[in-house]
């Protein structure tokens, strides 16, 4: 059985838990780190009520919000008693936004808090967590 941490995880418009969740394990080049906290901001309210302003105000189009997003992108975080600074998206370097070091307007960014870029994933990561799995850099 894989170990669980808290987590605030927005369910669906308006239904938001505080849950278990499992630890996300770090693939090879990342690293577990340990959020500190997590600021709300003015865009996981808008979640909260149903909206994904990712998708509209940076895709422009209005997109449904996945299942089971774990809210946050404003992290202070440590790694090994370290204060580390995270960087809540990436892109996926390929794309003409990405080649023109537009990352934050790419298509497939993966973004922490927004649910956007974790289809695979149970539980889409964000900062209102225990723990977070990032590349380090």
């Amino acid at each position: 059985m894989l170990p669980t941490m808290t987590a605030v995880v927005l369910r669906g418009p308006r239904d938001l838990a505080v849950q278990q969740i499992p630890v996300p394990q770090p693939d090879a080049g990342q690293v577990l780190i340990d959020v500190a906290a997590c600021g709300i901001c003015g865009s996981d309210l808008r979640y909260f009520e149903g909206e994904n302003p990712w998708a509209k105000h940076t895709l422009g189009y209005e997109k449904p919000n996945p299942p089971n997003m774990v809210l946050g992108h404003e992290i202070a975080a440590k790694h090994e008693g370290q204060s580390v600074a995270v960087l809540s998206f990436r892109g996926c370097g390929l794309c003409v936004e990405c080649r023109r070091g537009r990352e934050q307007l790419c298509a497939h960014t993966a973004h922490l808090g927004h649910g956007a870029g974790w289809t695979d994933m149970l539980y889409n990561p964000g900062g209102m967590a225990q723990h977070l799995s990032l590349i380090h850099i």
